[in-house]
């Protein structure tokens, strides 16, 4: 695993702005919904969960969709503070 140390200074200025803030030893992350491209309409939709039948609707157009691949936005690295 990676240390903050392997980490280049330019990038620490970046995600460590503030070398005063007290730093936790762990963190809870709250995921604030699933965003999906209306492929009818070109709406760009938030959904608050996954329907059990996934099925989803387009709140613009109200053409349905069933999901396919569910994808995590964003990759998140954690590092030794």
């Amino acid at each position: 695993m990676k240390t903050i140390r392997d980490i280049p200074e330019d990038i620490k200025k970046i995600i460590t702005p503030n070398s005063n803030i007290k730093k936790l030893s762990s963190v809870d992350l709250i995921a604030s919904g699933y965003e999906w491209e209306c492929p009818e309409c070109g709406g760009w939709i938030v959904d608050n969960e996954i329907p059990e039948d996934r099925i989803v609707e387009c709140s613009i157009c109200r053409k349905k969709f069933e999901i396919g691949i569910i994808n995590h936005a964003h990759e998140v690295v954690f590092v030794e503070v």
